[in-house]
């Protein structure tokens, strides 16, 4: 269960726990404050406008506001963090002409939003011949071309309205929970300054499967996913959809196209595909009756304690074995209590976490591991187990103070476990706190009037201890003990101010800049608008890249230094504008087309451009492979592909192109993994090793392969892999520079398969996929 409680003056706060049992304290910081002013182009204020605490050209982020009779806005109840409110009316749109980076407690100063020429669009979502309004959808707008986007659900009648639309060339993407994904290339609508409304979107009206889901004494169980996967459809490209149930067992799933469908249960230890019921849905008619049998499962109980046994409460647990498919954690109770429940018969382990995931180390069994405590469920009985931890009893003490070393009292101080390990990268630690800060993850430690200050209920291990001041500015230190003190020194922020220009003459209407660091990640980004003039404020003293993203192009200066409580001027980013990419994927074993990769680039600082659900366009692969992605910037640009639907990090291509402004590339043929079967975590071959630099989502470059790990034991070992061993072929197919994507691909199949890795030295060695241990 959770608990959130909010007051005046305070940010809101949350604390979780396992109920009944567990006792809910909340802790609730001071908030901090965003005031301004939104005003028209001749200054006067703007009365009613809707304004967001965060934003960008496409975003917007809550919370939101209104605007009073004079124009001015007040947004409380915020945590600390960088924060650049958006405004939105019927005719305009505008962003704040800085970020206000907040500290605990802290009230920006006023800042102006003005308003450029913006409208509104507005229409119905309607299925169906009868035109029956959609009350559950989305209708996307999105402008690629510019960076422009604005999405949006219907009210109760179906109207969909969207305001504060800049003038642009957009793609319409329309859906509903009730009706079928268009076959049919999306609309294109072109926005000016006038209001565009009365639209209509049609979408054909999708059909149902209901039914209930018993256990095998034909009671009801609630809260499990039902699924129906298409076996075959008519007319239509077939797209699985799910549903869950309710306390009666009862489902509805909606929007199927006419076709046969294989309808199961699935969390995340039961998976019933096997079992599945076929069911054939006929055009214009819902199924009703679908019976599922879940099937007989077990529990496991047990108590967390530690050496001396005493209970520990509000700790982590989490399960795992062969038939679990992703993370299933519970929460111990104040006197120690956990519990699972349906889990599959079969052999699982059971772990103690600390709050960074890593686990605890596992006592009085037949040896100190950090495994866990196996346990066997057996269906129709509650297997009891007991864990016993080393608790987490440590802690750091420290003071916060200024740069001549006063203390600072009301520090915000939090700390964020480091990796293991003496090659984490630095910095890592100071990023998750900022985040943990902003999202409400870590606790609130404040320090007292000498600026001292003690986090406790720590576990044994490296620490990043991060504090921010209420005023303003914040420092860190790296590396820190569990158990040690330390001093932070929170030093005076920096900013950096500069111009922006094309490689010709002008400058772009709308970019945003990022202060990116060493690492790749954006620690400051600011957006601006109708002005070739930029300022970046509240920014940490060291040497960044100053990355721009724009409509036109995009543009970087590097090596850019900045100083404690100084402004570093003069900084030009030259637009270096835009080409096009093309390509056709091709599947590595059998050299056929594949069709349907949503094919992207990465932005400054990281920033995923495109949305893996965009199911067409010329950027998504057709039936011969190919396809061409418009609006790249020029340089070196990282491409990634996606299967359309997939998650983030499911079945990426990477691959990094030299792009020409006003030119197109092709990049040849991009092999992908594509006939090989899908696996779940069940079926899945452990080889025993782990590479270096595996395949990621943001490489910008494509290191070696190099094997970091090998279990002693395992599969890889007894193959004969060493750590250090550089794999440079898989199964024949070579895996370096721009196809390193496809070991991740390669190397995961099914247990019993046998796998040939080519190394570097000229050694070939054969492993044998074992199950998971």
């Amino acid at each position: 269960g959770s608990a959130s409680a909010t007051a005046d003056g305070y940010a809101s706060g949350r604390d979780n726990g396992l109920v009944p049992g567990h006792r809910f304290v909340v802790r609730l910081l001071p908030a901090s404050v965003l005031v301004g002013r939104v005003v028209d182009a001749d200054g006067g204020g703007v009365e009613g406008a809707r304004v967001y605490a965060h934003g960008d050209f496409g975003h917007r982020g809550k919370p939101w506001t209104t605007t009073d009779a004079s124009g001015r806005f007040r947004i409380d109840g915020l945590r600390p963090g960088r924060y650049q409110p958006v405004a939105e009316t019927d005719t305009g749109f505008g962003i704040a002409d800085a970020a206000a980076d907040l500290g605990l407690g802290a009230t920006s100063d006023e800042l102006e939003i003005r308003l450029r020429p913006a409208t509104v669009v507005q229409g119905t979502i309607v299925l169906g011949e009868d035109e029956r309004p959609c009350t559950r959808g989305r209708v996307t707008l999105e402008d690629r071309a510019r960076g422009l986007s604005r999405q949006g659900g219907p009210d109760p009648d179906g109207v969909v309205t969207l305001r504060g639309v800049l003038p642009g060339h957009y793609t319409v993407y329309v859906g509903c929970n009730d009706g079928l994904a268009p076959d049919r290339p999306p609309e294109v609508l072109d926005v000016a300054d006038a209001p565009v409304t009365g639209l209509v979107w049609h979408l054909d009206e999708g059909r149902s499967i209901v039914g209930r889901v018993v256990d095998q004494a034909g009671r009801p169980v609630p809260r499990v996913d039902v699924r129906a996967a298409p076996l075959a459809a008519e007319g239509t490209k077939p797209s699985g959809r799910g549903a869950r149930t309710d306390r009666d067992g009862r489902f509805r799933i909606r929007g199927l196209a006419p076709g046969s469908y294989a309808v199961f249960v699935r969390t995340s230890t039961v998976d019933t595909r096997d079992d599945a019921v076929e069911v054939d849905v006929p055009k214009g008619r819902d199924v009703e009756g679908v019976r599922l049998e879940f099937p007989d499962v077990g529990a496991v109980e047990g108590r967390l304690l530690d050496r001396e046994g005493t209970p520990v409460g509000n700790v982590h647990v989490e399960i795992a074995g062969p038939n679990v498919r992703w993370n299933t954690l519970s929460r111990t109770t104040d006197d120690g209590a956990f519990r699972f429940e349906g889990l599959a018969p079969g052999t699982y382990r059971v772990f103690a976490k600390d709050p960074w995931q890593t686990s605890f180390v596992i006592f009085g069994g037949p040896s100190d591991e950090p495994e866990g405590v196996s346990v066997e469920v057996v269906a129709g009985r509650t297997a009891e187990v007991e864990l016993r931890i080393d608790a987490a009893r440590a802690s750091i003490r420290g003071r916060v103070v200024g740069p001549g070393g006063e203390p600072i009292p009301d520090a915000l101080v939090t700390v964020v476990r480091e990796a293991d390990g003496d090659d984490a990268e630095r910095g890592t630690g100071w990023r998750m706190a900022q985040m943990h800060l902003t999202d409400g993850f870590a606790p609130p430690n404040l320090t007292d009037a000498d600026g001292e200050f003690e986090v406790t209920g720590l576990t044994a291990g490296r620490y990043t201890v991060f504090a921010t001041q209420r005023s303003g500015g914040e420092g860190y230190v790296e590396h820190v003990e569990a158990g040690s003190e330390t001093e932070v020194v929170i030093e005076p922020m920096g900013a950096v101010a500069g111009t922006v220009r094309m490689a010709g003459t002008g400058a772009p209407e709308r970019y945003t800049i990022s202060i990116v660091d060493s690492g790749g990640t954006p620690v400051a980004r600011s957006a601006f608008s109708h002005t070739s003039n930029f300022v970046v404020e509240d920014v940490p003293a060291g040497t960044y890249t100053v990355h721009l993203e724009s409509d036109a192009g995009s543009g970087k200066a590097e090596g850019v230094v900045i100083e404690p409580d100084a402004v570093t001027d003069g900084v030009v980013v030259v637009v270096a504008g835009r080409g096009v990419v093309t390509g056709r994927y091709v599947d590595v074993e059998t050299n056929e087309p594949v069709a349907g990769i949503a094919t992207m680039h990465l932005g400054a600082g990281s920033a995923l451009v495109f949305d893996t659900s965009t199911a067409s366009g010329p950027h998504v692969s057709g039936d011969d492979g190919r396809f061409r992605l418009e609006g790249v910037p020029a340089g070196p640009a990282r491409i990634v592909g996606f299967p359309v639907g997939a998650g983030i990090m499911e079945g990426h291509v990477g691959m990094t192109v030299q792009v020409v402004a006003g030119e197109q590339v092709d990049v040849g043929e991009i092999p992908v993994v594509h006939s090989r079967p899908d696996l779940d975590e069940a079926s899945m071959g452990d080889l025993g090793f782990s590479v270096e630099n595996a395949p990621g989502l943001f490489d910008r470059d494509d290191p070696p392969l190099r094997v970091a790990t090998v279990r002693p034991g395992g599969p890889a070992a007894t193959a004969g892999l060493r750590p250090g061993d550089v794999v440079v072929r898989v199964d024949g197919h070579d895996v370096t520079g721009s196809r390193r994507h496809l070991f991740v691909g390669l190397t995961t199949v099914p247990v019993g398969t046998k796998i040939s890795l080519g190394l570097a030295d000229g050694r070939t060695v054969t492993i044998t996929a074992a199950p998971p241990p």
